[in-house]
């Protein structure tokens, strides 16, 4: 499933490439990943995606998501009170 991410349609001489939301897109990933992980850690990440990121993100386009947008998210929770664990990904602090 995440190996099709992008769909190409043609539309007359013109192609255009969609992606799915974000909220669709990370709702799969973890689908497809959670197995392999403790059960603290799927919560840990469950917390993240529906807390953080979800909010942030969740109904842009995953190929509409920019450098400047992922720059501002990190500015916005790093003004907020940290709680550091030894299961927050790095990806966060």
């Amino acid at each position: 499933a995440l190996a099709a991410v992008a769909v190409t349609q043609a539309y007359g001489n013109a192609e255009v490439t969609s992606t799915p939301p974000f909220g669709q897109f990370a709702d799969e990933w973890f689908a497809e990943n959670e197995i392999r992980w403790r059960k603290s850690y799927r919560q840990t990440l469950a917390d993240i995606i529906k807390i953080h990121l979800k909010p942030a993100f969740n109904e842009k386009e995953v190929g509409q998501i920019t450098k400047a947008d992922i720059l501002k998210f990190r500015s916005t929770i790093s003004s907020r009170p940290k709680r550091i664990s030894s299961h927050t990904p790095d990806v966060l602090m």
